[in-house]
């Protein structure tokens, strides 16, 4: 979404328009939203590559699309760890650093009378040693993913499968991750639990081939 000035003849055009109801404040739970339009997450891939910190440049990019008056934002996927990574240059909200960067987007969103929550994510299988740390990827079961990393371009690695106690630990990562975005001052948090990444991974017997209580079967009964 470009920047779009409230004085310009496409923003009062669709204010005239069939789409105005969107441009009005809701009320959701604890959020007065001050219109209808949420920006779904989008990676973007700007953060430091070696630290996952992001910088000025998304702190401006995000307080444009609150400036342009979206009512809702919700973060590119933010790794909860650093086995989480799947692409280059991805944020992470598990460091203080990642945590003091964050800060400034959300007050500069808050600060346009936007709203934030943060999209937090682990990819599994779909990282790579060399994003990781030299650490495997982790997956339900050791499968590796089909064709090449995105962006990437190299093969996938043979994923680690995790133990009970790996499993526990990722639980919470996730839960410190949720805690570390709200001291970054989001709104609210998202999981992102679709599209492959390690949670969806658990939900697929291509993916999971476990007869432990984490096996397919028994996750969906």
């Amino acid at each position: 979404m470009g920047h779009i000035s409230k004085e310009t003849n496409s923003w009062r055009n669709l204010k005239n328009g069939i789409e105005s109801k969107l441009f009005e404040p809701i009320k959701i739970g604890a959020w007065n939203l001050r219109s209808r339009i949420a920006m779904a997450p989008l990676t973007r891939s700007f953060a430091d590559d070696q630290t996952g910190v992001v910088g000025e440049d998304i702190v401006e990019y995000y307080r444009k699309r609150s400036a342009d008056g979206v009512g809702l934002i919700i973060s590119e996927g933010t790794v909860i760890s650093p086995r989480g990574k799947g692409y280059p240059g991805i944020p992470g909200i598990y460091s203080d650093e990642q945590i003091k960067g964050w800060k400034k987007v959300t007050d500069a969103v808050h600060k346009e009378g936007g709203t934030m929550i943060a999209q937090i994510w682990h990819v599994g299988r779909l990282s790579h040693h060399e994003l990781a740390g030299n650490l495997p990827p982790q997956a339900p079961s050791a499968i590796p993913a089909e064709g090449l990393v995105s962006r990437f371009r190299k093969p996938y690695d043979v994923p680690e499968e995790m133990t009970i106690e790996d499993i526990n630990e990722v639980i919470n990562q996730y839960a410190q991750a949720a805690k570390n975005a709200i001291a970054a001052g989001f709104d609210g948090v998202e999981i992102h639990g679709a599209h492959g990444y390690l949670i969806d991974q658990f939900n697929s017997d291509i993916t999971n081939h476990r007869t432990d209580e984490y096996g397919v079967t028994l996750l969906k009964d």
